[in-house]
């Protein structure tokens, strides 16, 4: 059981936790809690004045990516977006920086698990009790509904929808609140902003989201309608072998409802589900709020008392073992000496390199620079006059040695000699002229790319003719771009919809021998 002599009983934590022992700027990594193609996520310990310690998250992005403005531009929009909404039911963002670039963002360290993982191991068992896994949607439905409301700083309506809104990205604490996280692909803007690309996890995407339709809160509204007949009925709703079967089953597909599978569901409840479902989104809830105010009306009829103590007793019941195990390991380290830092030394301010970023009015890229010291001045400016007089004195003895100049051949000015390519001295072995001929082309061999091993495949479709398709400095060619053999994985594709236009961040999980289709709209 986490109790309360722990620095904080908000942590973000795999099944293992991997120590480490680093530091990004003020704070002190302690564990890796997981990596993925995009980055990583810590365990950390953020120490201020009279050595003060807090537990905090960080997440950080891959390498690769920080050298993507956009992709940086992203993430900052995620920490700039989750800073603003504060709810009880919203993980917390409250920090952001740089060092040497390593963009990191730190957030409220949550102790608990997805709404993923809890089902896993509930189907190991007897399952999550039905109306413990409405409290979690209600909760989960509070905190959406404070992110829908967002306002910017002028009071008009951000408009905010997260469009991620899945089991992954409802976490349950062990102490029996559950809280939304991760709006790294939520949208802020007006309706017709959203069309273009699809981000998220396809089996819970809404009908108009899928067809590339503008979408608003509602769109939330059904992915949770999704999560909660997943999590009351105890399988798959419209997962399918691949993508192009799953996407016809949420356009298409009758959808059941959960009684067709379990006689004794609550009626009440099933109205509320298959109104969350509705493709009609006139015909669903109009808000995030409705929707938990259905849920919460249905706990009190259903007579029976479901609230934190409940889902604290669950998540006791499945994760009690992982839970001591954790415990003890963040216990063994929380009194470990602070980075080698000694105890009077403050660390409230930015340490050396570190760039605090204002997600108001942000400065990507700019790390602090650092004063060189006296000896290395010296030893610079010796350096540079060395190199200086091998310079001038390489160019006289190549001047004093170069052969006399011949005269140039005369030209026919009514012939306008072809340049020859560049290519190495072996190009009469590939059939062309010997170096010399100025009537002759030679062109450089192509390089073929070479599918990788157990390779999926990317096409994308729409756009204009002629926009680029790549990943980081790697081209892939221009639209329409067909069964592109990519390796196995994570991957972000910059696409260029047209020539000149919006550059789109599509962010996919290539499978071996499947093909991903990306469709954007044809501009008229």
């Amino acid at each position: 059981m986490v109790t309360g002599s722990l620095p904080s009983r908000r942590a973000t934590m795999p099944p293992d936790l991997q120590p480490e022992d680093w530091r990004l700027g003020r704070y002190v990594v302690r564990f890796k809690v997981a990596q993925g193609g995009m980055g990583a996520v810590y365990l950390a310990q953020l120490e201020t004045q009279a050595s003060f310690r807090k537990w905090v998250a960080l997440k950080t992005i891959d390498e690769r990516l920080a050298k993507d403005r956009n992709f940086v531009k992203m993430f900052l929009a995620e920490a700039r977006l989750t800073a603003k909404i504060d709810h009880p039911n919203v993980c917390t963002v409250f920090d952001f920086g740089e060092e040497k670039g390593t963009y990191y963002l730190a957030m409220e360290y949550l102790a608990g698990e997805s709404l993923s993982t809890l089902a896993k191991r509930a189907g190991m068992g007897h399952g999550i009790p039905i109306p413990v896994a409405a409290k979690i949607i209600a909760d989960a439905a509070r905190g959406l509904h404070a992110a829908h409301e967002l306002k910017l700083d002028d009071g008009s309506p951000a408009n905010v929808v997260h469009r991620d809104v899945s089991p992954q990205n409802i976490f349950v604490l062990y102490d029996g609140i559950a809280k939304v996280v991760d709006f790294g692909v939520a949208f802020v803007g007006e309706g017709q902003d959203r069309a273009g690309f699809l981000a998220g996890k396809r089996p819970y995407m809404s009908p108009e989201q899928l067809s590339l339709q503008p979408i608003d809160r509602r769109s939330d509204l059904w992915s949770l309608g999704v999560v909660l007949w997943e999590c009351t009925v105890g399988q798959r709703l419209f997962r399918r072998d691949n993508d192009e079967a799953t996407e016809e089953a949420i356009l298409r597909d009758s959808i059941p409802g959960p009684r067709v599978y379990n006689a004794g569901y609550p009626r009440e409840l099933e109205a509320i589900v298959m109104k969350a479902l509705s493709r009609d989104r006139e015909q669903r809830f109009q808000s995030a709020a409705e929707l938990a105010r259905a849920l919460e009306q249905y706990l009190a009829n259903s007579g029976e008392t479901v609230g934190v103590d409940e889902v604290r007793a669950v998540m006791h019941e499945y994760f009690g073992d992982r839970m001591q195990a954790r415990e003890m390991q963040i216990r063994a380290r929380t009194q470990d000496a602070f980075g080698a830092i000694p105890d009077d030394e403050a660390t409230h301010a930015p340490g050396p390199g570190t760039v605090r970023i204002d997600v108001a009015a942000p400065r990507l890229g700019r790390a602090a620079k650092r004063e060189p010291s006296r000896a290395l001045n010296v030893l610079g400016w010796m350096f540079t006059a060395l190199l200086v007089a091998g310079m001038v004195g390489g160019a006289g003895y190549w001047v004093w040695t170069m052969p006399a100049a011949t005269p140039m051949a005369r030209v026919d000015p009514r012939v306008i000699p072809l340049v020859e390519a560049s290519v190495d001295d072996d190009a009469s072995a590939l059939g062309t002229a010997p170096r010399g001929d100025a009537s002759t082309v030679v062109v450089p061999p192509i390089a073929v790319r070479v599918a990788p091993a157990n390779a999926g495949y990317l096409t994308i479709t729409g756009g204009q003719v002629g926009g680029l398709v790549s990943e980081g400095s790697t081209l892939f060619g221009a639209l329409p771009l067909r069964r592109y053999p990519l390796a196995p994985g994570r991957h972000v594709i910059r696409v260029e919809t047209g020539p000149g236009a919006t550059t789109r961040t599509v962010i996919i999980n290539v499978q071996t021998g499947r093909e991903f289709t990306q469709r954007f709209p044809v501009p008229r």
